[in-house]
């Protein structure tokens, strides 16, 4: 029996359910690992109530529960640099560093919202996938040829969209535009 007690002091209390903001399902785009590399992963490196939660049927992550994920992404053999490489990358700094730069790549965006709620039909507002719209804090604007056939909800590929330039938080769509309404 004290054996679980030791363990229940290692682990700390559990955070509150407002630390974990980063969905589970945006992970393989930001870490670069398929959905089931970072299940096994989850269940050996990570602690559920600490690094991980339930929020209804969806698994969030904290920010310190991406980073300890990127950093076990990090340690596998196929990412590791070659023995002949410098004392900083034997380290692994220089590899937290890379795993580090795949959170700053462009992310799938969610349309919020478009016609006939945005009276202007070449924008359209959007959000990052996995985080809350309700705060206008993570509002977008994405600036498209016509905004008549995007719906809320609709998914928006990294590839479909660049940033425009000097503007930040603002999007050029590149990719074809739905010929109807759709999700």
């Amino acid at each position: 029996m004290s054996t679980s007690k030791n363990f229940a002091e290692q682990k700390g209390p559990p955070a509150p359910l407002a630390a974990f903001t980063v969905l589970q399902r945006v992970l393989p785009v930001r870490i670069g690992l398929s959905a089931e590399e970072i299940k096994a992963r989850r269940e050996k490196h990570l602690e559920e109530n600490v690094h991980w939660a339930y929020k209804g049927n969806a698994i969030y992550f904290s920010e310190e529960g991406v980073a300890a994920l990127t950093r076990s992404a990090c340690v596998t053999p196929e990412k590791t640099a070659p023995a002949a490489a410098s004392e900083e990358t034997r380290d692994g700094a220089a590899a937290a560093r890379e795993a580090l730069a795949f959170l700053t790549e462009p992310q799938p965006l969610r349309v919020w919202r478009a016609f006939p709620h945005i009276r202007n039909k070449h924008i359209v507002e959007v959000y990052i996938d996995g985080t809350h719209p309700e705060d206008r804090e993570n509002i977008e604007r994405l600036w498209v040829k016509d905004n008549t056939f995007f719906r809320q909800g609709m998914l928006i590929a990294p590839t479909d969209y660049e940033t425009r330039p000097g503007e930040k938080g603002q999007y050029n769509y590149t990719g074809r535009q739905p010929r109807r309404r759709q999700r």
